[in-house]
């Protein structure tokens, strides 16, 4: 894993006065010094703060992890309960997706003018078989719940006007987010255009349905011209768009892509859905193996439905019955287009005789040949 610079900084300001900047996309890389999450290296570098009597908590992130930013929202305002400590929140660029929750670990929230606060529904990356999917879906539905709550304790609006703009990915510019109840005042911060562009190459913005926001509605951002320094110094105009800008940064978006992927791919949530459709698949070729088959044809069938074209047993079982039926089903059918040829279904059938009608017929017949008939 290459070195990454930390996404947030603690430090004292004086003796009664912390700093918490929150400057970038929230990860969860691994830090092995401290342990597997930036979350744990949160909480250990917050511990140097519990003498201070008020934490200055300044934000600028397009968000990212949300079960890392609840764990740090958590942390924060556990540990400033227990050493009686304000927490103050500044958006100084963007509060976006998970970044909200973090801002409003503050007991008050204040945000630049031109600085966006964007909500929207949680997301996720799975792969599985249906009811895996199901499963991440239901998560997914518990922790936008989660979301709600710590909402709810700040805003102004309902539940469920909360969860629609959720549903419709809602920026809100900072009178808006002020309406909303989400923050407490509108101040004048330095250097927002410059901190709005330095996240625009966050990996975590490809997801976000209206990024055109950042640089259409904001009026101290001009549109489509906001410019940064590129590596030799000098200065060149942002892409228009996310294409462009993917294009542009492509080494280290590949690169972050990378990162991402090999990180999902070796955590608990991926390694558990990984195991639950390796059992499901042993479960289903052992069950396919236990089919009763009987002859060569549906021998065949089994081994397909095994690795080739993958069925279920019950489904094959079901095709096998289904099969055989319409077989003796029309060998039936045969055998009575036969008896009709041969004209046996012409006999009728004569009802029995009984002893007495028998002993008659015989002296009968025994009298018509004694009398010469």
């Amino acid at each position: 894993m290459s070195k990454r610079t930390k996404f947030f900084t603690i430090s004292n300001l004086s003796d009664k006065e912390g700093e918490i900047k929150v400057y970038g996309e929230i990860t969860k890389w691994a830090w092995q010094e401290y342990g597997e999450t930036n979350a744990l290296l949160f909480n250990e570098e917050l511990k140097q703060l519990k003498d201070v009597e008020k934490i200055k908590l300044r934000i600028n992130s397009p968000g990212g992890s949300v079960f890392e930013a609840q764990t740090m929202y958590n942390s924060l305002k556990q540990f400033a309960k227990d050493n009686e400590i304000t927490v103050e929140s500044f958006i100084e660029g963007v509060a976006a997706s998970a970044a909200t929750l973090l801002a409003l670990a503050g007991d008050t929230v204040k945000i630049g003018e031109g600085c966006l606060f964007m909500i929207h529904n949680p997301s996720t990356y799975s792969s599985g078989m249906s009811d895996d999917l199901r499963k991440a879906a239901d998560l997914l539905d518990k922790v936008k719940e989660t979301i709600l709550d710590i909402y709810l304790k700040k805003s102004s609006l309902t539940r469920e006007e909360l969860s629609q703009k959720m549903d419709d990915e809602t920026w809100f510019s900072a009178k808006e987010a002020l309406e909303a109840g989400f923050v407490d005042s509108i101040e004048t911060f330095e250097d927002v255009q410059n901190n709005i562009t330095s996240i625009l190459d966050c990996k975590c913005l490809e997801t976000y349905k209206h990024l055109e926001r950042i640089t259409n509605s904001i009026p101290t951002v001009p549109k489509n011209s906001i410019e940064n320094k590129d590596p030799e110094g000098g200065k060149k105009v942002m892409p228009k768009n996310l294409q462009e800008l993917k294009n542009t940064h492509k080494n280290l978006m590949d690169e972050h892509e990378q990162e991402v992927l090999k990180n999902a791919a070796t955590s608990d949530y991926v390694k558990n859905l990984i195991q639950e459709a390796v059992n499901a698949e042993r479960t289903r070729i052992e069950e396919l193996s236990n089919v009763k088959t009987f002859n060569k044809k549906q021998e065949e069938a089994v081994k397909n439905a095994m690795f080739k074209e993958p069925r279920d047993s019950k489904e094959l079982i079901v095709e096998f019955y289904n099969s055989d039926a319409y077989k003796a089903n029309g060998e039936i059918e045969k055998t009575e287009e036969e008896k009709a040829a041969a004209g046996l279904n012409n006999i009728t059938e004569q009802p029995p005789i009984n002893d007495k009608e028998l002993d008659e017929a015989i002296i009968n017949a025994a009298l018509d040949a004694f009398n010469g008939k």
